[in-house]
């Protein structure tokens, strides 16, 4: 610094830069009058971090109008003329569900631009920061210390309603799901800044990773398969069963049964299913024929079909600090 920082009038303080570096723009040294040392404030050439943005997919589900969907799955073929086997009813469920989703909420897409969330932000949180902002302009305008003193007491008002709102935030979230050790932990997560985006190894294609982890966890079933010890096959390890029943046919559900077991269990949704767990529950009266008919055949066959066994499954690294380019840390 090139002037007095001190009141005694000495310079006690230094800027230190690159030797070529035009970061500096310019050196204000005033007096705010709260201490013996005079404030030091650096005008820097900063540029402005480049935009990220990134396209999202999406269906305008809360815009549904849930009494002409469901009237539309009424006078569809699924209720109208159901089909009688296995394959072709659950073949046609999809179908007609997915249709008639299209049909009510396309799939749009559309580029948003990446920011920070701040759920915790609300009206009031709002109204206080424009009043804070509109008390800047003034302060910077008349250069009083009048104005000075205002916008730092404004200033310090705002950092407590916003701590409050926060602690006030967290406390109904976590009360909230007090029964749901899941949601507790991704509470927790979001306190500790954790990204929620998936840790995964680099890849130009999503289907060829997959298939990449699917031969990997293959191989590493075989191998422990192959290490455990192989029992004599005349070996009877287990005691003789006692004589034998007959056990033929299951016994078909009724439309109530179906329904109490609808409703006994968690609402829950995978991206595979044709539509999401809300409108799935609104419809749920109008589908119930064809879920007893789906359940019963089922149970006459004794087959489940192929679809209603597929999954998508997710990574999870094992611990943040591993390679993630190794299939083995995962």
């Amino acid at each position: 610094m090139t002037g007095p920082i001190h009141s005694a009038g000495h310079t006690l303080d230094l800027g230190i830069t690159r030797a070529k570096s035009s970061l500096v723009h310019k050196v204000t040294i005033s007096d705010p009058g709260i201490s013996d040392h005079r404030a030091i404030t650096l005008s820097l050439h900063i540029q402005k971090p480049p935009t990220i943005t990134k396209q999202i997919h999406y269906r305008k589900i809360k815009a549904i109008n849930a009494d002409k969907f469901i009237n539309d799955l009424n006078t569809s073929a699924l209720v109208t003329q159901p089909l009688t086997t296995l394959a072709d009813l659950l073949g046609s469920y999809d179908k007609v569900l997915t249709s008639t989703l299209d049909n009510h909420a396309p799939v749009r897409t559309k580029t948003v631009t990446v920011r920070p969330e701040c759920k915790w932000f609300n009206n009031s949180l709002g109204a206080i920061k424009r009043d804070l902002r509109k008390l800047e302009q003034v302060k910077n305008n008349s250069g009083l210390a009048v104005h000075e003193l205002m916008f730092q007491a404004a200033a310090k008002d705002y950092r407590k309603a916003k701590t409050r709102r926060k602690i006030e935030y967290f406390n109904s979230l976590i009360s909230e799901s007090s029964d749901n050790q899941g949601s507790v932990f991704r509470i927790a997560d979001t306190l500790l800044h954790k990204s929620s985006e998936p840790t995964l190894p680099a890849h130009d294609d999503p289907v060829t990773l997959a298939q990449d982890f699917l031969a990997f966890f293959d191989d590493k079933v075989a191998k422990i398969k192959s290490s455990l010890p192989v029992s004599d096959p005349n070996q009877n390890l287990f005691p003789e069963p006692p004589a034998p029943t007959t056990f033929s046919t299951f016994k078909l559900l009724s439309q109530a049964e179906v329904l109490e077991l609808v409703k006994g269990s968690p609402i829950k949704a995978c991206p595979l299913d044709p539509v999401p767990a809300s409108l799935f529950k609104a419809c749920l009266p109008a589908l119930l024929p064809t879920l007893t008919s789906i359940v019963n055949l089922s149970l006459q066959s004794g087959v489940i079909p192929a679809s209603l066994k597929a999954a998508q499954l997710s990574p999870i690294i094992k611990k943040a600090n591993l390679d993630p380019e190794s299939l083995s840390n995962y």
